[in-house]
Formats: C-alpha cells, structure tokens, sequence
C-alpha cells in the first residue's frame, strides 16, 4: 500500500465517488480536509505539486514566523529559502534513493551517506537569501526552527488524516 502521502495526492486528482464498503479517495480527502490549512497547503505543495498552493503556503508561513516590527520582506525571503529547501530535499547525487551504482555495483551514496537527503550549505543558503556567509550564520537558528516548523506540520497532517480515517472505518464496522 502507498504511503498516506501518495495515497492523498492520488486521491486529490480521482473521482470523488462514494463507496460504503471500502476506504475511497473521498474518505481520504474529508479526513485530510481536518488538517491546519497550512498542512494542507504544503501537502498539496510537495506531494501533489500543487504550484497553485506555493504561494499561499509561503504567505501563512511568513506570518507564523514574522516577529513584531520586523521587516515583511526579511521574513518572507527566509521562508522562501526554506521552503524551497524542504521541498527540494532529496540528495541532487543519487536523486534520494541513499543509493548509487559505481562499476555495475549498488553502493551508498557517498553525497548523503545513504540518507538520500540533500543538507544544505550555508553557501547555498547564502546565494539563495542575497546575503553574506556571517549574516548566514547568525540566521542559522532561525533556519532551523522554520525547517523544524514544517517536519512537524508534516506529521501532524499525516497522523490527523491517519486518526480520521480511523474514525471512518471505526464508524463502518
């Protein structure tokens, strides 16, 4: 069976058709609909490639983390920075898979040591926020709560939608 992941994105481009007996894209989609909003946004995001939903995402996730009498732009621009970097988060080497073939052999992937997870440099982040490596440095924290931020809204999505299926099929036997 696919993961809940796939199995919403899949069931968020079928027919919507209902069935008592069996768990149905519908079903899937009403308990994925229980999620915070920008749950469901990000999900639509980066496991239906929703571009549509890139933009709202990006806006909520920006007044989540802008503080008080801090600069609108500031803010959105490192959030866009790691949006994109959650997004984009699979090992540009082996393409996520924690695996490549090196003379007609399967070994590790020696870019991501096999996590098939692409860890980003603060050059990188440097380049992609306009900004200088010590400024980098100094938002680092900052980063790494907004990262922490969307791994946990990712999981909170995926158990609301696991619990409310529950429910379902709780409900139908």
């Amino acid at each position: 069976m696919p993961n809940l992941r796939e199995s919403v994105a899949a069931a968020l481009n079928s027919s919507l058709d209902s069935d008592d007996l069996h768990e149905r894209p519908v079903d899937r989609l009403g308990a994925f609909s229980k999620s915070e909003r920008i749950g469901t946004l990000l999900w639509r995001v980066k496991y239906d490639n929703d571009a549509k939903s890139y933009k709202p995402a990006l806006l909520l996730l920006t007044r989540l983390f802008r503080k008080q009498k801090e600069s609108r732009n500031f803010i959105h621009s490192i959030c866009k920075c790691v949006l994109d970097e959650w997004l984009m988060d699979k090992c540009r080497h082996c393409g996520g898979n924690g695996q490549v073939i090196q003379a007609q052999t399967l070994v590790q992937c020696s870019s991501c040591n096999g996590t098939g997870i692409h860890r980003f440099k603060d050059r990188e982040r440097a380049r992609a926020l306009k900004m200088n490596l010590d400024q980098v440095e100094k938002l680092n924290k900052r980063l790494g709560q907004i990262h922490d931020y969307l791994g946990d809204i990712d999981r909170k999505v995926n158990v609301k939608t696991n619990i409310e299926l529950e429910k379902w099929k709780d409900y139908e036997n």
